[in-house]
């Protein structure tokens, strides 16, 4: 038989008298509340409070924290004839609109107690069901410490905010700001559609997505990195299961010797009593310390060899000097950290960027799909994870944490002010592919004003992995006529630079004016678009080992316009 497992059951301030529990770095104290029955009956009370404490110290030694904590609960019981196994909850800690932890994740994560002498989470258990308590689990009990994991991982911030409807924590109208729990800044749809967007607004036009069975994926990057690259399947079933859906990965996705602890229901028998790498993966991407050894950490090295990252610096503008950064995902569903970086710039002695960048993605159809104005603090595991260079708490610059799904996408930096200077644009794969064929970036490309000096078109990318990749590189000025992009530079030049140790570089190879015998039949192979023959366009097509490089796209004779820069991988 299988029973549901049900949190988000409401939070009530209660005293606790908390009994001392072993040492470890997250203590967890509880409260049993029973009066002569459940936790504190007679003959089976005391053999309870062991499981509890028991499946507790299990996730204590599997979830490490930076200094001891101590949380505690209230716990009940019920003897209720129904699916429900337990339900387990924490009040958020939300006071405004954003992304928000629960009152014990936040206690775990920073220390910071936000509820004083009160309870921090609560625990209710139906003592109806047959449990078995040890762990040599019966064929026809359900698993206590199984289920008791499952239910504190709620109150620890395994849960989501979002309704049938769409709204959040707060009471208003479906598309206004709200407040969420921090998981629901990963949750997506299939196509990778943010469920909630950057300004805490649900997109009221997602919600006949929420029970699409599954509707709702985790796109955080080290759970992504677990699941070989992909977004991890929440439960999510038709009709809408409130309190349920959105808060547990996904019962049909995760089956058998697969499934997961985190599953929605669970069957008599033995349960899963082990935290998978993506489990880990989920809780790293809310906040939590894992240790960096474990399974959820996107790899370093791969005996593949493919492009991480795409950087590109130069003026934005508005209209055609618009600063667009173009790439392509195949292979399935990628993870991604995309940045529009203006103010931070100056730290790095770049002067006259951009004072409020503002990023928007775009799909090949030109459908915004995500955009962002101000970074989120949330987004910064992510910049450590994949090495981008940290940004200063506070900034006017932007980042997008997001999972895309196979196909071609666009992404434009602007001033919000309508402003023009120098800005950089960043693409970073989070998670390396996890065969020949992906999920990796097949090519890039950037399309800007280029200037001289300081305001050349400049490209930067890094190979990863192992071994060499070939790429074709083309700078097009002339070419850009066929698409009515006016002002395009007459005579581009391509120059390619491969970054040395103590921040020198040296130069690769260059090219004025491209030879259509050597590079058009590969451009015909990879599906980039014609240019003609003998025309002043530049190209190459270089084999390069990993390494970070630089192409630099400027005008022989220092001339300017709109130009472009694209990278293909060739292999």
């Amino acid at each position: 038989m299988k029973s549901s497992r049900f949190p988000l059951l409401p939070v009530l301030v209660w005293t606790v008298f908390a009994a001392s529990s072993a040492p470890a770095q997250i203590s967890f104290q509880f409260d049993y509340t029973d009066a002569n029955t459940g936790f504190n009956d007679p003959t089976d009370g005391a053999a309870r409070r062991t499981a509890l404490e028991q499946a507790a110290q299990i996730l204590s030694d599997t979830i490490p924290t930076s200094t001891p904590v101590t949380v505690t609960f209230s716990v009940v019981s019920t003897n209720n004839d129904d699916s429900t196994l337990a339900s387990a909850g924490s009040d958020s800690t939300a006071e405004d609109i954003g992304f928000s932890p629960t009152v014990v994740s936040q206690k775990i994560v920073n220390g910071t107690d936000a509820n004083g002498a009160a309870a921090d989470g609560e625990i209710n258990w139906n003592f109806f069901h047959n449990w078995d308590l040890d762990d040599d689990v019966a064929p026809d009990a359900f698993d206590f410490k199984s289920t008791a994991m499952h239910e504190l991982l709620h109150a620890m911030g395994f849960v989501s905010a979002i309704s049938s409807t769409g709204e959040g924590l707060f009471v208003g109208t479906v598309g206004d700001p709200n407040a969420w729990y921090l998981i629901d800044q990963y949750l997506v749809t299939a196509t990778g559609q943010s469920f909630v967007d950057t300004q805490f607004r649900f997109d009221a036009g997602l919600v006949g997505n929420l029970d699409d069975n599954p509707g709702i994926y985790f796109n955080g990057p080290h759970a992504v990195a677990a699941n070989g690259g992909n977004p991890v399947a929440f439960y999510s079933p038709e009709p809408w299961e409130e309190g349920s859906s959105g808060s547990h990965t996904d019962d049909n996705t995760y089956l058998g010797t697969s499934a997961l602890l985190m599953n929605a229901a669970t069957d008599t028998g033995p349960g899963v009593r082990t935290l998978s790498a993506i489990e880990l993966g989920i809780l790293r991407d809310i906040g939590y310390d894992i240790a960096p050894t474990t399974p959820t950490d996107p790899p370093t090295t791969t005996s593949l060899t493919y492009l991480s990252n795409i950087s590109v610096r130069t003026t934005a503008g508005s209209g055609d000097q618009t600063l667009s950064v173009g790439f392509a995902v195949s292979g399935g569903s990628k993870g991604m950290l995309i940045r529009g970086v203006g103010p931070t710039l100056d730290s790095f002695n770049i002067t006259g960027a951009i004072a409020d960048p503002q990023i928007a993605l775009f799909s090949s159809a030109q459908l915004q799909l995500e955009s962002n104005d101000d970074w989120d603090a949330s987004a910064s595991t992510t910049f450590s994870t994949v090495g981008a260079f940290s940004l200063p708490d506070g900034s006017f610059d932007s980042a997008l944490v997001t999972s895309l799904a196979p196909g071609a996408y666009t992404v434009q930096v602007t001033d919000v002010n309508g402003a023009s200077g120098i800005a950089l644009a960043e693409i970073y794969d989070t998670a390396a592919p996890t065969s020949a064929d992906g999920p990796r970036f097949t090519n890039i490309s950037a399309r800007s004003q280029v200037g001289i000096g300081a305001e050349v078109l400049t490209a930067g990318f890094v190979i990863a992995g192992e071994g060499t990749k070939t790429l074709l590189i083309r700078g097009i000025g002339p070419g850009l006529n066929q698409f009515s992009i006016a002002g395009a530079i007459a005579d581009p030049q391509l120059s390619l630079f491969r970054s040395e140790s103590g921040g020198s570089s040296t130069l690769v190879e260059s090219n004025n004016d491209w030879n259509s015998a050597t590079i058009a039949p590969t451009a015909d192979r990879l599906g980039a678009f014609a240019i003609t023959a003998g025309s002043l366009d530049s190209a190459l097509l270089v084999t390069l080992t990993p390494g970070a490089y630089t192409v630099q796209l400027s005008g022989v004779a220092n001339g300017t316009g709109v130009g472009i820069i694209e990278v293909y991988d060739a292999d």
